[in-house]
């Protein structure tokens, strides 16, 4: 039935979303980091940051309420807020490869019994 699959692809949606590092880091998701593993969202994630931060410099934050606070920070001390790892990136993209495949392959298998 369609309506059950688009609720169950919504739903994987939403917990791969949830579990990549856009809403939660990995700080906070100690319980249930496996779904953080098999998110493809946080491997693309990953390497868009690893790509953009690692080894940059010149990034800053700075408080809305005191706009005369300035806190330099480096690009791999952003990485690591976020609870990521520049080292990860030939991991990152095997597993998005290793992923695409097997998704690839269970939809040839699925509409191959039809």
């Amino acid at each position: 039935d369609t309506k059950v699959a688009n609720a169950v692809a919504s739903l994987a949606v939403l917990l791969s979303i949830l579990y990549s590092g856009f809403i939660l880091s990995r700080h906070n998701t100690k319980g249930v980091r496996w779904l953080s593993n098999i998110s493809y969202l946080r491997y693309a994630y990953e390497g868009l940051l690893v790509n953009e931060f690692h080894g940059a410099q010149g990034y800053y934050f700075n408080s809305p309420a005191d706009k005369s606070l300035r806190v330099d920070v480096t690009g791999d001390e952003i990485l690591e807020l976020f609870d990521f790892n520049a080292d990860n990136m030939f991991v990152d993209i095997s597993a998005l490869a290793t992923m695409s495949c097997f998704f690839f392959l269970l939809c040839f298998l699925r509409l191959s019994m039809e």
